[in-house]
């Protein structure tokens, strides 16, 4: 515990918008009861209790200060102390974070977290603190699938046409150009509303944000392509919390936990095995 404290202390009396302020504010993109926002509820416990209250932790939900994007840029700029991304906002920042974009790089979650959680990972980590940003550690957002509201997805050939909201990465866009649909990038804050008035067919996330958004009211169907693995990372200026790596393991297992639930909820037949 004391080695925790210690590290805390020395990532702020590092960092640029230093301990005077005693306040870590975090920017998400979802809502409270999202498996990203109960990890770091439990960061926000876990920081306070072992600081004896020095040190505050305020979560701000549903991309209240900025999406993905535009939170890490204010990190990046010394303006806010920590931010959520996934790796397809990052690659505005780092191009090397496009090689986690790569279609079907991983056959299964024990391959991504084998790379992510070894060398590979850690010198992607390493990269971010050239541009002024930290990575704290690899936690799970899943393998994106596609949903849509005009017709079954079952080939490469069915894509064709289909207009497909993506996030505003490279690697997303390109990939389903390729298969014949139209990327369209939306914010993710305006994205339930797009779906409703038919501005695109569909959408690419995690089963997790799907089930969190609701998207089965506007959406009819659903592949389990698994096209993209999506590990998401907490990041900051320039320092390391060993809390983030003790932790990874169960904010894994949390979110997993929510794709079965959502898989049967939706009565969705598995497509491609995430296991």
């Amino acid at each position: 515990m004391l080695k925790l404290v210690i590290a805390l202390v020395l990532i702020f009396s590092l960092s640029g918008t230093a301990l005077a302020a005693k306040t870590i504010r975090v920017s998400l993109c979802n809502s409270e009861t999202h498996p990203q926002s109960i990890g770091l509820q439990l960061f926000k416990q876990i920081v306070e209790e072992q600081t004896k209250g020095e040190l505050k932790v305020n979560l701000y939900y549903n991309s209240q200060l900025g999406g993905e994007r535009e939170s890490v840029e204010q990190v990046k700029n010394g303006l806010l102390e920590m931010a959520t991304a996934s790796a397809g906002p990052m690659t505005t920042f780092n191009p090397r974070f496009m090689v986690l974009d790569i279609p079907y790089a991983f056959n299964d979650y024990n391959e991504a977290w084998m790379v992510t959680d070894g060398p590979a990972g850690q010198a992607l980590f390493k990269s971010c603190e050239e541009i002024g940003l930290k990575g704290l550690g690899w936690y799970e957002n899943g393998f994106r699938h596609t949903t849509n509201s005009s017709k079954p997805v079952k080939t490469i050939d069915d894509f064709k046409g289909l207009k497909i909201r993506t996030m505003e990465a490279p690697m997303h866009m390109e990939a389903f150009k390729l298969l014949g649909a139209n990327p369209t990038p939306v914010p993710w804050t305006e994205l339930y509303l797009v779906m409703q008035q038919r501005v695109v067919d569909g959408q690419e996330n995690p089963l997790a944000n799907i089930w969190e958004v609701k998207m089965y009211e506007v959406q009819k169907f659903a592949s389990l392509d698994g096209h993209i693995y999506d590990p998401y990372a907490p990041r900051r200026e320039p320092g390391l919390v060993q809390w983030t790596h003790e932790r990874r393991a169960e904010h894994r297992r949390d979110c997993r936990a929510s794709g079965p639930e959502a898989t049967a909820a939706l009565s969705i037949p598995p497509a491609r095995s995430t296991s």
